[in-house]
C-alpha cells in the first residue's frame, strides 16, 4: 500500500482478549474502497468489514475462540502489515 502503513493506524482492545474485540482504524489518505480483514492463523478470512468513514471503530460481529487471528486493512488489493489478535487469555 502506498503512503505511511495503515496498520499503524489499526489498535485493537482488548488484546489479549476473552473472544471479543474493538478494531479503531484510521484510513486518512487511502482509497474509499480500503476494508478491514480479520483472518485466522490459516489465512482464512473470517470477517470483512467496509467502514462507512475513514475514521472510526468497529466490533466485530463473531465471538473468537481460542487462538490468534490477524487483522488487516486490504485496499485496491494490496494488503497492509497485519497486527495479531489473541483471543482465549
Amino acid at each position: 500500500i502506498h503512503g505511511p502503513d495503515p496498520a499503524s493506524s489499526l489498535e485493537a482492545y482488548p488484546n489479549p482478549s476473552r473472544g471479543s474485540f474493538v478494531i479503531r482504524y484510521d484510513l486518512t489518505g487511502l482509497p474509499s474502497e480500503s476494508r478491514l480483514i480479520i483472518a485466522d492463523a490459516l489465512g482464512r478470512v473470517i470477517e470483512q468489514f467496509d467502514p462507512p468513514n475513514l475514521k472510526g471503530q468497529w466490533i466485530p460481529s463473531g465471538y473468537y475462540a481460542h487462538g490468534v487471528y490477524l487483522l488487516w486493512v486490504d485496499s485496491a488489493g494490496e494488503k497492509s502489515q497485519p497486527l495479531s489478535l489473541i483471543s482465549g487469555q
